[in-house]
């Protein structure tokens, strides 16, 4: 009797026992084991304090989340003091570039302010030489550009004529220089061995000292008269300048003295606006020091000097060059533009004046 009893007693344990864990697993609990020597877990009161003080942080078995620092900039840690380091130091590197790089942006403003001292004492050098060239400019106006011959080529003849050269056959005809004419090719009785130099009958070359010849007479006929003269030229004295007879004759009886005042470049342009005519046994001198190669008359029609002249300087006629018996050049040249140039007995020279 009392065995039936006890079986059924240990079958009713067994389902007591399956129905608590059906009841856990369904109520999302976890499979824990009773543990009779744990400490009991306190329970959360209704607004989430735990008995022990802890708060709403609790977790459902008791225990509290634990809140990790932000360790990013906190120095204290050794390798935050490191990286600090590191980054103090890289801004003191980046200081030391950007002083490097205003180092090397005023070297160059320095190296740029020297170039520019530099450009400007080129250029303080460029106006010395400016002022320089300006003088050389003032002293060859003054000079009447005498270093760049106004002949150009025509300087090498001592005769040059457009139409006809005739020289008589009265003895003591001497030429120093080339003779020429163009557009002419005529020349007559040049004595034997004369000239001393060469002569174009026309031609390449005598055509070049006519052009060349046309150039100065213009230029000189175009020159600012400085000093308008009338009457004789005998008896002046006459310091370098330009003189002119405008649209007149010139004559010369006597003496004319050219005064070149210690300046051995200076010039002196006659401008003769119709003939000019010399008496006999007339005179030019050049004194103090000056050239008689200097010495330019511009003729608007012809000049004829006279028996016995002893004349100097460059005669450019427009029309036509005569010297008379006796006549001399020394040193000068007879240039006629259109017409003819006629020598009888007479003395030139133009080998002085090259």
């Amino acid at each position: 009797m009392r065995r039936s009893l006890r079986l059924p007693r240990f079958a009713v344990g067994l389902t007591l026992v399956s129905y608590a864990a059906f009841l856990t697993a369904a109520c999302g609990g976890t499979d824990v084991v009773d543990d009779p020597d744990a400490a009991p877990q306190p329970d959360a009161t209704a607004d989430g304090t735990l008995p022990d003080g802890r708060g709403p942080d609790a977790t459902r078995d008791g225990t509290t989340d634990v809140d990790v620092p932000d360790v990013q900039n906190d120095t204290s840690r050794p390798d935050a003091a490191d990286a600090a380091v590191r980054d103090a130091d890289a801004g003191a590197l980046d200081a030391d570039a950007g002083a490097d790089a205003d180092a090397t942006s005023d070297s160059a403003s320095d190296a740029d302010a020297t170039s520019d001292s530099a450009s400007d004492a080129d250029a303080t050098s460029d106006s010395a030489s400016d002022a320089d060239s300006a003088s050389d400019a003032a002293s060859d106006a003054d000079a009447g550009d005498a270093a760049a011959p106004i002949l150009s080529s025509a300087t090498k003849f001592a005769i040059l004529a457009g139409s006809t050269i005739t020289i008589s056959a009265t003895p003591g005809t001497t030429i120093v220089g080339d003779v020429g004419v163009s557009p002419g090719t005529s020349i007559m009785t040049l004595p034997p061995g004369q000239p001393v130099g060469t002569v174009y009958a026309g031609g390449p070359v005598a055509a070049q000292g006519q052009a060349d010849l046309t150039t100065a007479y213009n230029t000189l006929a175009g020159m600012a008269c400085g000093t308008t003269l009338s009457g004789d030229l005998g008896g002046r004295t006459l310091a370098p300048g330009v003189y002119c007879y405008p649209g007149t004759s010139a004559g010369l009886t006597g003496a004319l003295v050219l005064d070149a005042q210690l300046n051995p470049n200076a010039v002196w342009v006659i401008q003769v606006g119709s003939t000019l005519t010399t008496a006999t046994s007339s005179t030019v001198t050049v004194i103090n020091g000056g050239s008689a190669c200097n010495v330019y008359w511009q003729v608007g029609s012809s000049a004829t000097l006279g028996t016995g002249t002893v004349f100097k300087g460059n005669v450019v006629a427009l029309t036509s060059v005569t010297l008379v018996t006796g006549a001399t050049l020394l040193p000068g040249r007879a240039l006629a533009r259109n017409g003819a140039v006629t020598l009888d007995g007479n003395q030139l020279s133009a080998a002085t004046c090259q």
